[in-house]
C-alpha cells in the first residue's frame, strides 16, 4: 500500500452488542480497535485493503455465528487516500489508567501521572495494547496484586504483545518477566518500550521457537478464547511449577469452557469481571 493511504474497516454497532463485536473483530485479526461515539463506531487500521477485507469477512462470519439473524451491524471498508496511514491510527492514544498505582501513554504525551500513581511508556505500533480494552485491565490489577502480595516474582507473558503486562508485573515487584509471542514485530517493539521504561535489564521477549526452561512463579495469558483453547496444553506445561496462571482475553460466557480445558492441572481460585469480559486464576492441583 501507498504510504500516503489510509485503511480503515469501519463497524457501526448497537452498543449493547459493542463487547461481542469487538471479540469478533479480535479473532478475525484486528491487532487493535479505536472506539468512537461512545463504542458505537469502532474503527480498525489495516496496512492494506486486503487485509481489511480479510478481517471485515472472518468478523462477518464469525458475527453471523454469534449474532443471527438481524443485529443492526454494519461493516465497510474505507481507503482514504493522501493520509499517513502510518501514524493517523496513534493520534486518539493517551494517557490509560491501568491500575490504581499505574497509567500507560504514548512515548509524545507528557501528561504527569496523577498522584500517587506512575507512567509506563511505549511507542504505538499497530499491534499494541494500549490498556484501553476490559481485559488489559483486569489483567494489570490482578498482576500488580500478585506481584505486590510476593515482591520479587518470575513471570511469564505467554502471548505478550508489545509488553505491557511484563511491565506492570516490574512495576509492581516482580524480578523478573519473559514475554513471548509469534508475532515478530511486536518481540521488535516490546523490547524498545522496555528500553524506553529502564526494564531492559530485567525483562526478555522471544519468540515461542525459544523456549523458557526456567519456572516461573506467575504465568499470565491475555488471548482470544480460541487462541487459549488451542494452546491449553502447551501454556499448562509452562506454568505447571507456577503458583497461579492468569488468563483472561475473552467472553464471560466462554468461562466455563476455559476453565475446563485446563481443569486437569488447575483449580479456580478466583473470576472477575469487567462488562463481558472474564479474568480468572488459576492454582496448580496437588
Amino acid at each position: 500500500m501507498n504510504a500516503s493511504t489510509l485503511v480503515k474497516l469501519i463497524v457501526r454497532t448497537p452498543r449493547k452488542f459493542g463487547e461481542i463485536v469487538s471479540a469478533a473483530l479480535f479473532e478475525a485479526g484486528a491487532g487493535g480497535i479505536e472506539e468512537q461515539d461512545g463504542g458505537k463506531r469502532l474503527v480498525v487500521y489495516a496496512a492494506d485493503r486486503d487485509s481489511a477485507e480479510g478481517i471485515a469477512a472472518r468478523a462477518r462470519a464469525l458475527l453471523g455465528v454469534a449474532l443471527p439473524g438481524p443485529n443492526g451491524v454494519a461493516l465497510d471498508i474505507e481507503v482514504d487516500v493522501g493520509s499517513d496511514w502510518a501514524s493517523a491510527w496513534t493520534l486518539h492514544l493517551g494517557q490509560i489508567v491501568l491500575t490504581p498505582s499505574l497509567v500507560i501513554q504514548p512515548l509524545r504525551d507528557e501528561t504527569p501521572a496523577p498522584a500517587g500513581s506512575r507512567r509506563i511508556v511505549y511507542d504505538p505500533k499497530l499491534s499494541f495494547g494500549d490498556g484501553a480494552h476490559a481485559t488489559t485491565r483486569l489483567a494489570a490489577v490482578a498482576i500488580e496484586r500478585a506481584c505486590r502480595a510476593r515482591t520479587g516474582l518470575s513471570v511469564l507473558d505467554f502471548g505478550s504483545g508489545t509488553g505491557v503486562l511484563a511491565f506492570v508485573a516490574l512495576f509492581s515487584g516482580a524480578e523478573f518477566a519473559w514475554g513471548l509471542d509469534v508475532d515478530p514485530v511486536s518481540i521488535e517493539a516490546a523490547q524498545r518500550n522496555s528500553t524506553l521504561n529502564g526494564l531492559e535489564q530485567r525483562t526478555r521477549f522471544s519468540l515461542p521457537t525459544e523456549r523458557p526452561e526456567r519456572r516461573f512463579d506467575l504465568v499470565i495469558a491475555n488471548l482470544e478464547a480460541p487462541a487459549l483453547l488451542s494452546c491449553a496444553s502447551d501454556l499448562s506445561g509452562l506454568a505447571a511449577r507456577a503458583e497461579r496462571l492468569i488468563l483472561t482475553g475473552f467472553l464471560a460466557a466462554k468461562e466455563a469452557e476455559i476453565v475446563a480445558a485446563f481443569d486437569s492441572h488447575f483449580c479456580l481460585e478466583k473470576s472477575e469481571y469487567e462488562s463481558d469480559w472474564a479474568l480468572v486464576e488459576l492454582s496448580p492441583r496437588g
